[in-house]
């Protein structure tokens, strides 16, 4: 039957479709956690990226509070106003 046909190829790459788009979505969790845990942004990244290797940029970057303080900095900020202070 044509109908049954048409009907399973549209599941079939609607499927694929989806499993592709998770795998994506996975990746860019992956790469943010990694971020996070380097207490890196993106925009730092691309930046020293270029003249570094990977783990290089990972490993000597400024920020870098350790694995455990940098997770506390993230789900725990500090105070905007502390935060005005060290910039002043």
């Amino acid at each position: 039957d044509g109908h049954c046909f048409f009907r399973s190829s549209v599941v079939f790459v609607a499927s694929w479709y989806t499993v592709i788009f998770i795998f994506g979505m996975c990746a860019l969790l992956s790469q943010q956690l990694v971020f996070v845990s380097f207490n890196l942004t993106g925009d730092e990244f691309r930046r020293s990226s270029r003249k570094k290797p990977f783990w290089e940029v990972l490993w000597s970057h400024r920020y870098n509070r350790g694995f455990i303080r940098n997770w506390i900095e993230f789900l725990f900020p500090p105070s905007v106003r502390s935060i005005a202070e060290e910039v002043v």
